[in-house]
């Protein structure tokens, strides 16, 4: 038996980010600006870049930043002489050094100290280099490997990037060549004026960057925001210079990272309509920050020095260590492990010899442990022509062989039906949702799957604009992970009734992926609250709760209202504080003006503070919610007062007289075998109602009588 190499099917990647920001300098770009707090525009790109920095390193500690400038009258040591390039700090992991470099740069200009005319003077005469520095740029980022997802954010005003018409070719191959890196580009273009009182704006012309983008897509999102925002502000002129700087920066702490990678199955089996589905890929909408597992410490004298961890194999029957063979440099070399599922081998444990182990391990194929553990969803045999005939098993030519089934491996997810929009119960949603759009790659770009569907993109917009139109939601079925088990999903169209409720940020056209209460949620119900569904559903919602007490609390809601809840906006105030408190430490910084009050740390404290004030004062507000505790005491005491007469009922003898059980009642206790709760009564009135169940008067026969009654009846179905 052979066992093939494992290791590629666990391997999995980290998500390591560089972002390069590259920034052109101009006179313009020194200038202090009024809608900017009189800032200039190169101060509130490094302002939002060290907030940014900030940010990162709570949950992103390993991305890294890098700060260039070019078209400057000083050229960086590291680069060609004259060529007008120079730095803040390379690209690098984030760490310390560099941010207390850029903190010292901002409090610098912001006190005057050294403004940033001094520190990084434009040419006089610009340069016409522009290939030069993307080259330069470009090597930063192939100097530096460990980045497996890499941008590029250039910032300029200067709408010329080349004088001379024979370097357009060079700098589109230049461009293509980034692509070729997996190098995303991003161009931002700021804003200029024509005159002091900065009332003209200068137009910026795109036609230049336009030519040299041509083989790329990176120009195209920035064009479309930029005719957009143009017909949303339409007359004014203070959305360029205070949003295309700071929306810019903060789009890169919304890492969309991919949750799902799998084929949706719109239609299967043979004829016409088979083998129709999409490939889809599933994003996550907000990541919140949160603390990574971090190395541990001692301290030897002054300083800090990690614990460096060994391990060794050994064993299970002897205990001994197992040699491992070691590389030229000491290294010790990776086993080829396999795995295996442990057994007991005996119940005997005195017949074992002296240090035997009781476990047996059992090998298995690869193939057969991925079907053990997968979920495949077969579909309709391939050799079926009809549906009818499915009742039917046709054997093949070769004896002891059936024909074909098809099967879809995980991940998968099958569409099961359509339902409207208004029938979408919002509090049935279990996890976050999803952002669903097409797989433009159809399954290919997946690392785990062999490919998917053809024409992704034309299927799934097909599906999405016929939910818009009769709107409909999907119901969908399967495992939308590899190594998951198979959960029950709402396909939700945007951009419709429902789907932004609630959220200031505007989503694209596509679907949310919704998780629905499945198996694993309805086991763990009770079994009385299943057999007794009478006393714990209500049919009448006024049963649950009174009609007075519900209007009460819509007057409440009402008058201290609601805004719109944006995750973004919320962060974790213990993480932020504990970070905010590190960074003034590790930076230096003079915390004499912070505010160190819990309301002016924790966003959570301070809306509390706000309602506790609105409730003292609002004197309305006040006495709905004295009448609303009033009408929750009352329901309380009486709720007190029944559950004390049952338990004086039961201390006097008085047991309620168990309700008859009905088929489903038996059915559902012989499968689970849980007749504990069962009463004597209960089963001899059962038993009464059909005469081919012997009766008894032990109540072990008569669960005995009944279960054989029950399986004859499943052996003549």
């Amino acid at each position: 038996m052979s066992f093939p190499n494992l290791d590629q099917n666990y391997k999995q990647y980290e998500v390591k980010e560089g972002i390069v920001f590259l920034i052109e300098l101009t006179d313009s770009l020194f200038k202090p600006l009024a809608t900017l707090d009189d800032h200039s525009q190169l101060q509130e790109i490094l302002l939002c870049i060290d907030e940014l920095m900030s940010d990162m390193i709570v949950s992103f500690y390993k991305n890294g930043v890098g700060i260039y400038f070019y078209n400057s009258e000083e050229t960086g040591s590291k680069f060609p002489k004259k060529s007008g390039l120079t730095k803040i700090f390379s690209l690098n992991d984030l760490n310390s050094s560099n941010m207390k470099t850029l903190s010292n740069i901002v409090r610098d200009e912001a006190d005057g100290f050294k403004p940033l005319t001094k520190r990084y003077r434009p040419r006089a005469e610009p340069l016409d280099n522009l290939q030069t520095v993307l080259r330069m740029i470009l090597r930063e980022f192939q100097q530096k490997p460990q980045y497996n997802r890499t941008k590029l954010i250039w910032f300029t005003n200067n709408d010329k990037p080349y004088l001379n018409p024979e370097a357009k070719d060079s700098l589109r191959t230049i461009i293509s060549d980034f692509e070729d890196n997996n190098i995303f580009i991003e161009p931002i273009f700021l804003d200029s004026y024509l005159d002091e009182a900065q009332t003209k704006r200068k137009e910026f012309e795109t036609s230049l960057f336009e030519n040299i983008f041509l083989n790329t897509n990176f120009l195209n999102r920035v064009l479309r925001e930029t005719r957009h925002a143009e017909e949303q502000n339409s007359g004014s002129d203070s959305f360029d210079a205070i949003n295309k700087i700071k929306t810019s920066i903060a789009r890169l702490k919304e890492v969309r990272r991919i949750q799902i990678s799998c084929d949706l199955i719109l239609s299967d089996g043979p004829g016409i309509g088979g083998a129709l589905g999409c490939s889809i890929k599933g994003y996550t909408l907000f990541d919140h920050e949160k603390i990574k597992a971090s190395k541990n410490v001692y301290t030897e004298g002054e300083a800090l020095k990690v614990v460096q961890i060994d391990s060794s194999s050994i064993r299970s029957d002897t205990q001994a260590e197992v040699e491992i063979e070691r590389d030229n440099d000491g290294k010790q070399k990776k086993i080829d492990a396999v795995k295996g599922l442990a057994l007991k081998y005996t119940n005997k444990v005195d017949e074992l010899k002296e240090n035997e182990s009781n476990e047996r391990v059992l090998l298995l194929p690869e193939n057969v442990l991925q079907d053990m553990k997968s979920y495949s969803f077969d579909h309709v045999p391939q050799f079926y022509q009809n549906a009818k005939d499915l009742s039917q098993l046709e054997v093949s030519s070769e004896p002891g062989q059936l024909e074909e089934v098809s099967f879809s491996k995980v991940p998968y997810l099958k569409l099961l039906c359509f339902r409207q929009l208004n029938s979408f119960q919002p509090f049935f949603n279990l996890k976050p949702a999803l952002f669903v759009t097409a797989d433009l790659d159809d399954g290919l770009g997946s690392g785990n799957r062999e490919g998917g569907f053809a024409n992704s993109r034309t299927t799934f917009t097909s599906l999405y604009q016929s939910c818009v139109k009769l709107k409909r939601f999907a119901m969908v079925f399967g495992c939308a992970k590899l190594n998951s088990t198979p959960t029950l999903y709402a396909l939700y169209p945007t951009n419709t009734d429902g789907s932004n409720s609630g959220n200031a940020v505007e989503l694209p056209d596509g679907f949310l992926l919704v998780s629905l209460p499945w198996l694993g949620e309805i086991r763990s119900l009770p079994e009385y609250v299943l057999t007794e569904q009478s006393k714990y559903f209500f049919e009448d919602p006024a049963r649950c709760a009174p009609l007075q007490l519900v209007e009460a609390f819509k007057k409440v809601i009402g008058l201290v209202g609601t805004s719109e809840y944006n995750p973004e906006s919320h962060s974790n105030p213990v993480l932020q504080y504990f970070y905010k408190t590190i960074k003034q430490e590790a930076l230096q910084m003079d915390i004499k003006d912070e505010d160190q009050t819990v309301e002016g740390n924790d966003w959570s404290s301070k809306e509390l503070l706000q309602l506790k004030t609105l409730f003292t004062e609002d004197r309305a507000l006040g006495e709905l919610v004295l009448s609303i505790n009033s009408m929750l005491d009352a329901i309380g005491a009486a709720e007190g007062s029944k559950r004390a007469a049952e338990d004086s009922d039961i201390q006097n003898g008085k047991k309620q007289k168990a309700r008859p059980l009905n088929e489903a009642d038996v059915i559902t206790l012989w499968k689970n075998d849980t007749w504990g709760n069962v009463t004597v009564a209960q089963l001899r009135e059962f038993i009464k109602r059909y005469d081919s169940i012997k009766s008894a008067t032990k109540k072990a026969d008569m669960i005995a009588n009944i279960s054989n009654f029950l399986e004859s009846k499943q052996k003549t179905k």
